[in-house]
């Protein structure tokens, strides 16, 4: 009879079981039972029916981690000679192997995402997390009961509740790979990739939701459009959220943290491995967030180019924004129409506009400026020469861009190059 140790096997497959964040021990990686069969019929010494049965009766809760099936495998091997370490390695690695494959920013994608619920929620309140993608995903609602568990071979809608009999505090851990996503112009994906229903209970994130939705070999990419909406006790966001993301898409944050109203900072590199430019991908992303104080000047480092709506009511409501950074759009070049549509529209409390905010515009296109500081009253600074670089003519290009800002405060060659227009 073999004797396999387990904590071996264990140490040599933990990578695979390890959170890049720390919170996940050695062998609590839990999968769908299609992905443990599937990895059951590649090796012939395992594909009968005794090991099946032996597997249904090692994890009779049906909650398929790492370490159980690993000690699964073990028990097989005692009495079956044809089954070797290196099989049940192999076997492991196969079934739980694909929520490891490394993104392109060095990530993996077991790192996954922790929710955090707020100290005050109440007894029976719940969670609803909507999963909009194909792929296998694994839901822990921290609440005593078995993980939600999702193997989607098609792009479905999966609609998860996280239900608490008690209050207090729960955090919620979600992991799993994206194979597929929706196209942006199907009615359903305008929701994102996946989506908190707007709970007034998440308090903070950890981890990245990037490592489960990744950019995919052939492309594609995820949209996390209303992703953090209306969850208006979030405090927290981490700088890898959306780590593994690469590239650019149409709407890919569009309203991701819109009436986020407790969020106070954006965290630097919070979109550093997106680069490029799409429509309206920045629209609306931290719309009437209105406890917002900071933006960092790397936010978006990687956005190179011209788009249409690309920063429509980006900050639009952001009523705490005292100062914008230097470079916020530096790399931004060419006209686009709305690519600066009220922007910065309702930010109130905003004193100063850095110099060389716009020198990368060096055309005209419609309704680009339209708004982008209406209402901004509180503006004492504005640099000569905002919109030096614009040229040629567009509708409705400077409509109410500075609407009810103080009109002594706006430089005489900003008024001459909006008068071109009007």
């Amino acid at each position: 009879m073999k004797y396999i140790n387990l904590f071996f096997l264990l140490s040599v497959l933990a990578p695979m079981a390890v959170r890049a964040n720390g919170v996940s021990g050695i062998g609590d990686t839990v999968v769908p039972f299609q992905r443990i069969y599937d990895a059951v019929q590649k090796q012939p010494q395992l594909y009968d029916s005794d090991f099946v049965f032996l597997l249904g009766e090692r994890v009779a809760d049906k909650n398929y981690t790492l370490q159980k099936v690993a000690q699964a495998c073990i028990d097989y091997a005692a009495y079956n000679n044809a089954v070797t370490k290196d099989i049940c390695k192999e076997f492991v690695a196969t079934a739980f192997g694909p929520s490891d494959v490394a993104t392109e920013s060095g990530g993996s994608v077991t790192d996954g995402v922790i929710l955090t619920t707020t100290n005050d929620m109440p007894a029976e309140a719940e969670i609803k997390i909507t999963i909009y993608a194909a792929g296998q995903f694994n839901v822990d609602c921290d609440n005593g009961k078995p993980a939600h568990t999702i193997d989607n071979t098609t792009i479905k809608i999966e609609n998860i509740k996280c239900e608490y009999d008690a209050g207090g505090v729960h955090n919620i851990k979600i992991t799993g790979l994206a194979t597929n996503y929706p196209p942006y112009d199907d009615e359903h994906s305008r929701q994102g990739v996946i989506y908190f229903n707007g709970s007034e209970y998440l308090e903070s994130v950890q981890g990245s939701l990037g490592s489960i939705f990744p950019t995919l070999d052939d492309g594609k990419r995820p949209t996390f459009a209303h992703a953090f909406d209306l969850c208006t006790n979030l405090t927290t966001i981490p700088p890898d959220l959306f780590k593994g993301v690469t590239g650019a898409a149409e709407g890919m944050f569009r309203s991701t943290f819109a009436d986020c109203t407790n969020l106070t900072e954006i965290p630097t590199g919070l979109f550093s491995n997106v680069n490029g430019a799409a429509d309206f991908m920045f629209f609306g992303t931290f719309q009437n967030c209105t406890s917002l104080a900071t933006i960092h000047g790397d936010l978006f480092s990687g956005v190179t180019g011209k788009a249409d709506g690309m920063f429509r009511a980006t900050f639009y409501g952001c009523s705490a924004l005292t100062d914008i950074p230097d470079g916020l759009f530096s790399n931004v070049n060419g006209a686009a129409a709305e690519m600066f549509n009220v922007t910065f529209c309702g930010c109130s409390a905003l004193t100063k506009i850095p110099n060389g905010l716009f020198d990368g515009v060096n055309a005209a296109a419609a309704k680009m400026f339209y708004g982008t500081f209406y209402g901004c009253s509180e503006l004492t600074t504005i640099p000569d020469g905002l919109f030096d670089g614009v040229t040629g003519a567009a509708n409705k290009m400077f409509d109410y861009t500075f609407y009810g800002v103080p009109d002594a405060v706006i430089p005489g060659d900003v008024k001459d190059k909006i008068a071109e227009y009007n």
